[in-house]
């Protein structure tokens, strides 16, 4: 609103974004939230810590009422607020994010052929379209577990052993 009276919508990008899910740590009093029908929640590499709310208003870019469901990230912020401003992406640097404009606005797919998690020693996970593979720590002898999100996003049914190529062809991209 403040936005608006300022007379600043036009030249405003408005972005509200979770950092992560809602924590499920049992015995902490943080127990309190459901991130349903996704697995687990914040400090996690399941669904339920990663793929979290995000809302932006670009009057003039962005219809409203558009919904994205292609995977981006936090990191896609700079590329999309240097190009709001006209600016080019740096070229002396590599830059994890990339500019989820297009995504965004409903005419393109996502700008990642893969995203890479990795959670101090409690998990790892990277996705590719609609396949995920996670290993729950970082201890090697953990076995990795393979997700079609496609069809379960609640993370319930592992594929590894029904799909060991694709589990092995991710493991090597991680």
């Amino acid at each position: 609103d403040e936005v608006d009276r300022q007379g600043l919508r036009e030249r405003t990008i408005v972005v509200l974004l979770s950092d992560n899910g809602a924590f499920m740590i049992p015995g902490r009093g943080l127990e309190c939230a459901s991130n349903r029908p996704l697995k687990a929640g914040g400090v996690t590499v399941w669904e339920g810590g990663l793929r979290v709310p995000c809302i932006v208003r670009w009057p003039g870019r962005i219809a409203p009422g558009t919904t994205c469901r292609e995977p981006l990230w936090s990191l896609d912020l700079l590329p999309l607020a240097l190009r709001a401003a006209g600016l080019e992406l740096p070229y002396d640097r590599v830059l994890d994010g990339k500019d989820p404009t297009a995504a965004l606005a409903g005419e393109a797919r996502s700008p990642h052929e893969i995203l890479c998690w990795k959670w101090g020693s409690h998990g790892a996970a990277i996705r590719r379209g609609r396949y995920k593979l996670l290993r729950e720590s970082q201890a090697r002898t953990r076995e990795w577990q393979l997700f079609d999100l496609g069809t379960d996003v609640g993370e319930t049914r592992n594929l590894a052993a029904e799909r060991p190529e694709l589990a092995r062809e991710l493991e090597a991209a991680f």
